[in-house]
């Protein structure tokens, strides 16, 4: 073969994943500025660990760790610049795609159209941008990179053995060890890489090359796999959840309306409907938001959740029944249902989030390219995929354009969530931000209408009121905040701050006495009560109070720093604290 032949070949073989690479290169090229959001906040900009490189190597096998990893490294070099985030997130979904056109090739061997059209779905699909545009769902992408990972190994070392390749053979061997690795390394980017032992059971039983069609030894083979996930259930869930005595994951969502009686069987209800909703954005992708803040179910059992669960089970025989003829929509169904089982089952997190689409959407893109293959003549099968690709690509570019700017970005997510004091809020800060005090003070107010029990809102009210100038309008309100929240704690430190700001040392030292008695494991506020007190000139119980917050926290910063120019500030008051924040944006799971 000349050398222009091998060129030619080389290039043929190259090009569906330069014309992958280009197209998700070309949809996502113009996010590199989209700013931080919701969890971003806690994960990234105001998460410690990722700014100390060895701290997040210490806790690499702590849950997410490894993702943790990945955003301390872009700190390291970047800090809080968002492109270098952006850039990192980008790659990891080219990888992915070109991953999902590895295993495209061994579900339609030989069908060079279908295998393209499917992994081109995966990476220009406008439900992906949640999974890739907002960062912190790095946690998501790079788990599912790494899952796809594993499967496509998996799916090596089994041509090795159908090649008739020995189990202990290098070149079944290497492929497996290579499977087992990448799925233990994408349960430590995000635990729902548990299910991997039931998608290896899939594929192997609808796509394998090994004619053993017996269930025990394919069991047998895959049983290794189960050891990493076992282990994640025990340290991530059983563990924590017996020295809690509760299945609380959402935080301080759990505050959110919304959320209100979300137990693990009104959470799996929820999901009934929930589901379909996913199937419908597949489908047909309108009404995307960044925070649906769809409702849990108040009754486990309705006929809503009745009609959609009984749908459900028709589609999971529907599944069985393909399994012969149609393997890859038999997969595709099976495939959904497995990779959202972690977050659509039992466990109570917020009932609707695009990004847990990211994994179950390589499935989802099988079963369009079987549909696709039911056109009886190529030109209409070309056609016809080229027309939604074209149509799920501007869709993709308009929807990371929105990304862009947030205050475009939550009115929109306003529209298609109106009552989500969540989304009220967080508008309102970005009104804030951009100047527009006025609109913003009344999406905030708002936000509390809708749901006064939680903390948020009235912080950013003082906030707002501390720019203004309004400082008695500012305890007011958050005493009136007092009277309404669960969560006291955070209220009775920003009144602290607000009557430092106006020299009432007394009262703010008897906020602070308060929120500990409310809350007394939260070391910021004896830090807080320590500043207050040196603000007051009143020293003799400060080294107390700090000695206190490190118990709490050791590596507490400030109070280290205190401590140790103690000597210096004894009796020396300033006229009002300035570092007395314990604000959180509220964000998603």
């Amino acid at each position: 073969m000349s050398d222009h032949q091998e060129s030619s070949l080389a290039w043929k073989h190259f090009s569906p994943y330069a014309l992958l690479c280009l197209v998700g290169v070309l949809l996502y090229a113009h996010t590199l500025q989209a700013p931080f959001y919701l969890d971003d906040n806690h994960a990234i900009v105001g998460n410690p660990q990722i700014k100390d490189l060895h701290l997040a190597l210490q806790g690499v096998l702590s849950r997410r760790g490894l993702a943790s990893l990945t955003l301390a490294v872009n700190y390291r070099f970047g800090e809080l610049q968002v492109a270098g985030y952006h850039l990192v997130n980008i790659a990891i979904h080219l990888g992915a795609s070109c991953l999902v056109l590895l295993l495209m090739r061994r579900i339609f061997p030989g069908r060079h159209r279908l295998q393209l059209f499917g992994a081109l779905l995966f990476a220009a699909h406008p439900l992906q941008t949640q999974g890739v545009t907002y960062i912190v769902q790095r946690m998501t992408s790079l788990s599912a990179l790494l899952f796809l990972l594993a499967l496509y190994a998996f799916a090596r070392a089994g041509e090795a053995r159908a090649a008739g390749a020995a189990i202990g053979e290098r070149r079944h061997l290497c492929w497996y060890a290579g499977a087992l690795m990448a799925g233990g390394l994408a349960i430590l980017a995000k635990e729902i890489a548990v299910v991997l032992p039931l998608a290896l059971l899939l594929f192997a039983r609808l796509f394998s090359p090994v004619r053993d069609r017996r269930w025990r030894p394919v069991l047998i083979y895959i049983a290794p796999f189960a050891v990493f996930p076992i282990l994640a259930v025990v340290c991530y869930l059983l563990w924590p959840l017996a020295a809690s005595q509760s299945m609380n994951t959402t935080g301080h969502s759990g505050l959110l309306r919304s959320m209100q009686g979300n137990s693990p069987l009104n959470y799996l209800a929820t999901q009934c409907s929930v589901l379909w909703i996913y199937l419908r954005m597949f489908f047909v992708p309108y009404g995307q938001a960044l925070d649906h803040g769809y409702p849990v179910a108040r009754e486990w059992l309705t006929l809503q959740t009745a009609a959609g669960f009984c749908g459900l089970a028709g589609l999971g025989a529907l599944a069985w029944r393909l399994r012969r003829v149609e393997p890859a929509a038999s997969f595709a169904i099976g495939w959904f249902f497995i990779t959202l089982t972690v977050e659509s089952s039992i466990i109570p997190l917020d009932p609707l989030f695009e990004h847990r689409l990211y994994l179950p959407l390589f499935g989802l893109s099988v079963g369009a390219a079987a549909l696709l293959a039911r056109f009886p003549r190529p030109a209409w099968q070309a056609g016809v995929g080229l027309a939604v690709l074209l149509a799920l690509s501007f869709l993709t570019w308009q929807r990371n354009a929105l990304w862009n700017d947030p205050v475009a970005f939550y009115e929109d997510n306003l529209r298609v969530a109106p009552d989500n004091e969540r989304v009220y809020y967080n508008l309102g800060q970005e009104y804030i931000v951009a100047g527009r005090l006025d609109e913003g003070e009344r999406m905030i107010r708002e936000s509390i209408a809708l749901n006064p029990r939680r903390h948020f809102g009235y912080a950013a009210l003082k906030e707002l009121y501390l720019l203004q100038d309004r400082l008695d309008e500012a305890i007011g309100m958050l005493h009136y905040g007092v009277d309404h929240v669960e969560e006291k704690g955070p209220l009775y430190n920003e009144l602290a701050f607000v009557y430092g700001k106006k020299g009432d040392f007394d009262m703010a030292i008897r906020m602070l006495q308060r929120a500990i008695e409310v809350a007394p494991q939260v070391p910021e506020t004896y830090f807080n009560l320590a500043q207050m007190l040196m603000f007051a000139g009143d020293p003799g119980q400060v080294e107390r109070y700090l000695h206190k917050t490190l118990e709490l926290d050791p590596r507490h910063a400030g109070a280290l720093e205190m401590l140790g120019n103690f000597g210096a500030r004894t009796g020396q008051p300033a006229s009002a604290p300035t570092r007395m924040n314990l604000q959180e944006r509220p964000g998603s799971r």
